[in-house]
């Protein structure tokens, strides 16, 4: 393998541990919007599995005194899955520019500036991928769910037809409720937001909506109408500086790193942000003068609950 950058010291990897690591992990969850609303899980194996109660006993009904006994039914689930994802970032350095900072100050600087940017620049590429709209627009087939990608009943991507192992075809309750418009951009209204509102709320969903997230362009497309229909929401700033109001009790969110066209309506007890292995850091062998460290880290978003979230599409940006 040949030199090609980097920086090195046979400690790298309990700095990463000891050093780096938490206040990592902490800056990730701070900085990044959507780890803010979903609980951080783990599960082992290879990938997250779990079972989704879909229908109760239907014998349950009222009888009169002389009817007979009713036929038992019983609970039925269905098991979902979903893999896990690998992101990695790699360190490296020539050990003659550790040995010429040496004693300066500069051995340190050098190791902490190269270890402090590489992590962030893989908070950074976690997030780029939880933020995407839909499957088409993934860089790789081995990126994580996007928070687009999960929530699509093949509306907004053709190409999408179930989600963790659950067909659409088959399993139509399972799909998320979309409010889409074939395509063709519309503006923003209140109508469309009470109409998701109201079909989440319905049965079966039956939706406990706590967060409406969206891009800054429909956050403040939403201020707008309420200041057109003279109505006050609360609002208040995030961690982060992402800005909330409110529609019918339900924090309404900004995230600037999200792409205009949609406003997602989540149940946010049904997702999670499921890490298998956290920011493991190995020393890797190179064919020269230098020393490589791979930081590798194994998660995937998850939604539980598919049917009990919504999406509202095809919004325009002006």
């Amino acid at each position: 393998m040949p030199i090609t950058g980097g920086a090195q010291l046979s400690t790298i990897t309990e700095l990463l541990r000891e050093v780096f690591e938490p206040g990592f992990t902490e800056a990730m969850n701070r900085s990044n919007a959507l780890l803010q609303f979903f609980k951080r899980d783990s599960f082992p194996g290879k990938s997250i599995r779990w079972k989704v109660h879909y229908q109760g006993n239907n014998s349950a009904s009222s009888y009169s005194e002389t009817d007979n006994l009713p036929t038992a039914g019983q609970q039925r689930v269905i098991n979902a899955e979903t893999p896990y994802r690998l992101n990695w970032v790699a360190i490296q350095v020539t050990n003659f520019a550790l040995a010429a900072t040496k004693g300066e100050g500069g051995f340190v600087d050098l190791l902490a500036f190269e270890t402090k940017e590489a992590l962030e620049d893989l908070k950074n590429e976690i997030n780029r991928q939880l933020m995407v709209r839909k499957k088409a627009d993934m860089l790789r087939p081995t990126d994580l769910d996007g928070l687009g990608v999960i929530v699509d009943d093949g509306q907004v991507d053709p190409t999408v037809t179930g989600y963790a192992g659950i067909s659409f075809s088959t399993n139509p309750w399972w799909k998320p409720y979309v409010l889409a418009n074939g395509g063709t951009p519309r503006s923003l209204t209140i109508a469309l937001l009470q109409q998701m509102r109201a079909e989440l709320s319905k049965p079966p969903r039956r939706a406990q909506t706590d967060r409406i997230i969206t891009s800054l362009t429909h956050y403040y497309q939403y201020g707008d109408l309420l200041a057109s229909l003279r109505r006050y929401a609360p609002n208040e700033t995030l961690d982060a500086g992402y800005p909330t109001l409110a529609f019918d009790g339900i924090k309404f969110t900004g995230i600037p790193e999200l792409p205009t066209g949609d406003i997602y309506f989540l149940t946010t007890e049904d997702w999670g942000y499921y890490v298998l292995q956290n920011f493991k850091t190995e020393e890797k062998p190179v064919n020269g003068d230098a020393r490589m460290f791979i930081v590798t880290h194994y998660s995937q978003l998850v939604c539980r609950a598919l049917h009990k979230q919504g999406r509202i599409t095809d919004l325009t940006t002006v």
